[in-house]
């Protein structure tokens, strides 16, 4: 490890054009193998091997809080990235750690006691949380000293676009897998596969083989782990260059000045807001899907697909609203839509799913425009000089309300009773959802504060929606 101070001031020759192409190829099947990592182990796949072992509401939203919170971890990876010379070797070990450790999870049902399982599983989560975030942070250091400045939107583009293709069959045959061993009624599930996989004429995809399930999925995962570590060590790594001028600010004084102005403690202030009443019904979206609904897995994973689908085709639409109209309009029509999501949930049932293909499908368009003006109104407001310290407070502060609103929310679900309207139900976890949806309204007038010049009101932008296609 190298002091910034002793390294000298002369800037290290660039990597050769060819080293830059090869390594953002390398990056990019990197990346679609880390998505692949990622689907075969968490999302409503970590959810439904939860609930098996018998976690409860309030399970999810301490589980939510505490890796919530641990990502906050990224701060050491900050401070890592301005100690360091080459982040090469820490991201390859923690990111490896980091997947090791949560393929190794199913393993606990056979090593540890039933009273001891859950509680080893949140700890083991947290650890696996912490170390990639660090990792995360500075992998993201890595890339921008990597990839060039003027095709960066363009490579990412490309990045995110093969990830999002893997994504979309990962995940619909990990969850078709999965399903495979929960039939409704405990019969084996005929057809060529279950053949092909029986052993003596005994079926594999029984409900009691469940866990050998997990244990086979996440066994196959550490495949894309070591394929990532092996990409990883193979991906060129520029020569850092530090310099720092005598009188620099030290980083105390950059958040004062950061807190100073008073554009970002509006922001902030909303955004705070917003996170703590959103996130009070973020644990039990997927245990609802899953346990309430009895949905299954390849289900889910299909309706995100839509969501991910709709996303991507309609993002390039919020960027030209944005740049016509205002990031303010725009956050305001998204944040009316998006508030009317949970309301989907208080009339769903296992055998009424429309709903939720709205919801899917809605929030896959409001939520990447609303993220889009978002992100827009921070680099409005955050001083040129100071952006880095600007965007480390705003996922400083996001992240520790987050946490904050997923332990309130457990609290609230142990008091929070069903509510009853003649022979109709709300359960507690859907009197949450309806909470929710009232409390995103009154972020609404919040958005009024913030400052942005010449932007246009959300009925102008209604107004003059289709002005943008003809422009």
């Amino acid at each position: 490890m190298s002091d910034i101070n002793s390294i000298n001031s002369d800037k290290p020759p660039p990597l050769p054009a060819k080293e830059v192409r090869r390594g953002m190829r390398i990056s990019t099947i990197e990346g679609a193998s880390a998505t692949i990592h990622g689907n075969l182990t968490g999302g409503s796949i970590f959810t439904q091997f939860l609930l098996t072992h018998g976690a409860d509401n309030f399970y999810f939203a301490l589980m939510g809080s505490i890796t919530t919170a641990a990502n906050l971890a990224v701060i050491l990876g900050a401070f890592l990235s301005q100690k360091i010379l080459s982040k090469k070797g820490v991201v390859l070990v923690l990111s490896l750690l980091t997947r090791i450790i949560t393929c190794s999870i199913v393993a606990f049902p056979f090593i540890i006691p039933p009273d001891h399982l859950l509680l080893s599983v949140l700890i083991a989560i947290t650890i696996a949380t912490v170390l990639g975030s660090i990792a995360g942070n500075l992998w993201m250091g890595w890339m921008s000293d990597l990839v060039p400045r003027r095709i960066r939107g363009r490579y990412f583009a490309v990045r995110n676009r093969t990830s999002m293709i893997v994504a979309l069959i990962f995940s619909l045959i990990a969850g078709w897998f999965i399903d495979q061993f929960q039939q409704a009624d405990g019969k084996p599930v005929e057809g060529l596969l279950s053949k092909i996989l029986s052993l003596h004429g005994k079926y594999l995809f029984l409900p009691q083989n469940l866990p050998y399930g997990f244990l086979f999925l996440y066994g196959v995962a550490l495949i894309p782990a070591i394929v990532c570590a092996f990409l990883l060590s193979r991906q060129p790594e520029p020569t850092r260059y530090f310099h720092f001028p005598k009188g620099e600010h030290p980083f105390i004084t950059l958040v004062k000045g950061a807190l100073a102005n008073i554009k970002f403690r509006r922001f902030l202030f909303f955004l705070s807001f917003f996170s703590l009443i959103n996130s009070f019904a973020s644990p039990y979206w997927g245990p609802f899907l899953q346990r309430d609904l009895r949905m299954p897995l390849q289900t889910l994973a299909f309706f995100g697909a839509l969501g991910i689908i709709a996303g991507v085709l309609t993002i390039r639409t919020w960027g030209k609203l944005c740049d016509k109209f205002g990031n303010k309009p725009v956050m305001q029509i998204t944040l009316v839509v998006a508030s009317t999501h949970p309301l989907l949930y208080l009339i769903s049932t296992p055998n009424f799913y429309l709903p939720i293909y709205f919801d899917f499908i809605s929030s896959g368009i409001m939520w990447n425009g609303f993220g889009l003006a978002v992100f827009n109104i921070l680099l409005l407001i955050s001083e040129k000089e100071q952006k880095e310290t600007y965007f480390a407070i705003h996922s400083v502060v996001t992240t520790a309300v987050t946490a904050l609103g997923c332990f309130i929310s457990g609290w609230m679900i142990k008091i929070i009773p069903s509510v009853h309207f003649g022979s109709y139900e709300l359960s507690n976890v859907q009197v949450i959802f309806f909470l929710t949806s009232i409390l995103r309204f009154t972020s609404l007038p919040l958005i009024k504060l913030l400052d942005e010049p010449n932007a246009k009101p959300s009925l102008y932008l209604l107004k003059n929606f289709f002005a943008v296609f003809r422009s």
